[in-house]
C-alpha cells in the first residue's frame, strides 16, 4: 500500500509480470465510499450477488427524501425532479388533497362525528368549523381531484384547439394517446394496491398489526365512555369494520380467495352498468377506490366532448361546454359537472389572461379584480366544507341545502362540495400569488405521490393505523369524562404518525409501482403504433 518516493524508478517495470506499475505515492490510499454496486467487481459468486439483490431491495424501500438528504450513496430508483411551468400548481393542490383524504379517513375511523358541521350537535369541536373542515373534509377533496384531473387533461388540448386546421394531426394523437393510456394509467397502480391487503387476508396477518385488539378495545366499555365525553353520539360502530370484515373472511382455498380478488378488481370496469353510484365499485380490499372507474368514465366522456368541439370557434366551445354542465344537474352526475368544469377553466385560462392583462393598465381596476377572486375563493372554500352528515339541519348550511336544483337527488350532499371545487380551482388559478405557493418544493413532492398515497392510504391506516390508535390510547386504560384529553393526545400522535407512514408507503408506491406503470402504458402505445 505504501511506496517511497525515491524508489519509483526501480518500480517503474515489473520483473515478473513485465507490465509497467502506476507511479505511487508515499501516503495510504483514500478510502472509497461504499456503494452495493461494487460487490459485483469484487465477487461474482452466488452468495455475493444474492447480497446485492438484497441489499438492492431493501434500498428501495427508503424514501426518496431520505435517500436525497441523508444516504446519498444509497442506491435506489430516483423520483424525477419536477418541471415547474404555469400549471404546475395543480400537482401542489391535488397533492395537499391526498393528503386531506388521508385525514378524512382516519378521523371518520375514530371520530365518527367529525363529519358533521359545527351547531349540530349541543357540543361541537373547532374541527367541524368551516374552513378548518377542509384539513379532513373528503367530498372537498375528491372534487378537487376531478375538477383538476378535467383541468389537465384539457390543457394540451386547449392549446392545440386555438389553431384547428393546422394541428389536426397533433390533435389526433393527442387524443388518441390520453384515450388508449387511460385506462392503464388509472387501473394498473389501482390493481396492484389490492395485491397487498389481499396478502395480508389470506396469510391471516391481522394480529401483527393489533387491528383485532382494536376492533374489541372500540367496543368497549372504556371506549364507548370516552366517545361518549367527546361528544360523539353519531358513533355506532366503526363504519369501516363492516365493510372489512366482510373482506377479512377468508375463502376456503387460496384459488377461492384469488377469484374474490379478481371478481372484485375486474368489477371496476364495467363502467356503464348499475346505477352509478359510488356502493357499484366499492372495492373490499381497498374501498377509496370507488372513484377510480367514476374517473375512468367521466374522462372518457371529456375525451369525447373535447373532440366533438375541437373545430369550433371558442365562443360556441364554452357555451356548449356550460350547456353541457348545467343538463348534468339536471342529469345528477356530480363527477361529470367537475371533469367538464375542469375544461371549461382550461378554455377560460388564455380569455383571463388577455384580460388580466389589459387591467395592467388600471393599479386600481387590478386590485379591485384580485379583491374578487379572493372573495370567490373564500365563498368556494365555504361551500365546500359543506358536511357529509345531515348539512339540512346544520347552521349556515341549511338554507343552501334547500336551494339545491330538485333533480340532484342521488348525490344531493355533494352539490355545494361540487361548487366550491370549482370555485376553488378556478380563483387559484387566477391568483398568482396563491398558485405560487403551491409551487413550493414540498407542495410538487406530494403531487408527484397524490396518486401513490390516495391508493396506499387505507390498508395502512386499517392495519398500522390500528396499531398506532391501539398503543397510543390504550395507555390510559381509564378513559372517562375527565380525562378525555388524553384520548384526544393518543388520536394526536398516532394522527401524525399515519401521516408520516403514508408519505414514506406512497414515495415507495410511486416509484416502484406508479412511475413504471406509465412507462408501461407508453411502451405499449409505441409498439402498437404503425
Amino acid at each position: 500500500m505504501y511506496a517511497i518516493k525515491d524508489d519509483v524508478e526501480l518500480l517503474a517495470q515489473d520483473p515478473l509480470a513485465g507490465a509497467p506499475l502506476q507511479k505511487a505515492e508515499c501516503y495510504p490510499k483514500q478510502p472509497q465510499a461504499f456503494s452495493p454496486a461494487s460487490l459485483f467487481s469484487r465477487s461474482k459468486s452466488f452468495p455475493s450477488i444474492l447480497y446485492l439483490g438484497l441489499v438492492r431491495a431493501s434500498s428501495e424501500l427508503v424514501p426518496s427524501f431520505i435517500v436525497r438528504r441523508w444516504l446519498p450513496d444509497l442506491i435506489v430508483t430516483p423520483l424525477p425532479s419536477p418541471k415547474i411551468h404555469s400549471t404546475s400548481w395543480l400537482d401542489g393542490l391535488r397533492g395537499v388533497a391526498a393528503l386531506s383524504v388521508v385525514m378524512f379517513h382516519w378521523a371518520g375511523f375514530i371520530l365518527a362525528s367529525i363529519d358533521a358541521g359545527y351547531g349540530l350537535l349541543p357540543s361541537s369541536t373547532f374541527l367541524q368549523l368551516p374552513f378548518i373542515k377542509l384539513v379532513h373534509s373528503g367530498m372537498a377533496d375528491v372534487t378537487l381531484f376531478f375538477v383538476i384531473s378535467g383541468y389537465a387533461l384539457s390543457i394540451r388540448p386547449v392549446q392545440l384547439m386555438s389553431h384547428p386546421g393546422a394541428n389536426e394531426a397533433a390533435l389526433l394523437r393527442s387524443y388518441s394517446s390520453s384515450i388508449f393510456r387511460r385506462m392503464l394509467r388509472l387501473y394498473i397502480p389501482a390493481w396492484a394496491s389490492t395485491i397487498v391487503p389481499w396478502l395480508w387476508i389470506v396469510l391471516k396477518m391481522d394480529s401483527l398489526t393489533g387491528r383485532a385488539r382494536m376492533w374489541s378495545f372500540v367496543s368497549s366499555r372504556q371506549y364507548q365512555k370516552a366517545v361518549t365525553a367527546l361528544h360523539d353520539p353519531f358513533y355506532e360502530h366503526i363504519e369501516a369494520s363492516a365493510h372489512l370484515k366482510r373482506a377479512d373472511v377468508p375463502s376456503t382455498s387460496i384459488i377461492g380467495e384469488l377469484q374474490k380478488w379478481t371478481t372484485e378488481n375486474f368489477r371496476s370496469l364495467t363502467i356503464f352498468e348499475g346505477s352509478w353510484s359510488r356502493g357499484t365499485y366499492q372495492n373490499l380490499y381497498n374501498p377509496p377506490m370507488w372513484t377510480i372507474p367514476v374517473e375512468f368514465r367521466a374522462s372518457l366522456l371529456l375525451f369525447l366532448v373535447q373532440i366533438a368541439v375541437t373545430r369550433f370557434r371558442i365562443s360556441w366551445r364554452i357555451l356548449i361546454t356550460t350547456g353541457l354542465i348545467l343538463w348534468s344537474v339536471y342529469a345528477d352526475r356530480f363527477e361529470v359537472i367537475l371533469f367538464l368544469a375542469g375544461f371549461l377553466c382550461a378554455q377560460l385560462d388564455p380569455i383571463m389572461t388577455h384580460f388580466e392583462a389589459r387591467l395592467e393598465t388600471s393599479i386600481k381596476a387590478t386590485k379591485l379584480y384580485k379583491l374578487f377572486m379572493v372573495v370567490v375563493l373564500v365563498i368556494g372554500m365555504y361551500l365546500a366544507s359543506s358536511p357529509l352528515v345531515d348539512p339540512e339541519h346544520t347552521p349556515g348550511y341549511s338554507w343552501l341545502t334547500k336551494h339545491i336544483p330538485t333533480t340532484f337527488i342521488l348525490f344531493k350532499v355533494w352539490f355545494w362540495p361540487s361548487v366550491g371545487g370549482i370555485l376553488i380551482v378556478f380563483a387559484i388559478s387566477r391568483l398568482p400569488t396563491i398558485s405560487r405557493i403551491f409551487t413550493l418544493a414540498s407542495f410538487q413532492y406530494l403531487g408527484q405521490i397524490s396518486f401513490s398515497i390516495y391508493l396506499v392510504h387505507w390498508f395502512i391506516e386499517m392495519t398500522f393505523g390500528c396499531w398506532f390508535m391501539y398503543s397510543f390510547t390504550y395507555l390510559t386504560r381509564n378513559l372517562d369524562r375527565h380525562n378525555d384529553g388524553l384520548f384526544l393526545l393518543g388520536f394526536g400522535i398516532s394522527s401524525l404518525g399515519i401521516a408520516a407512514l403514508v408519505i414514506c408507503a406512497g414515495d415507495v408506491w410511486c416509484r416502484l409501482v406508479d412511475i413504471p406503470s406509465v412507462k408501461f402504458a407508453k411502451w405499449i402505445e409505441s409498439n402498437m403504433l404503425e
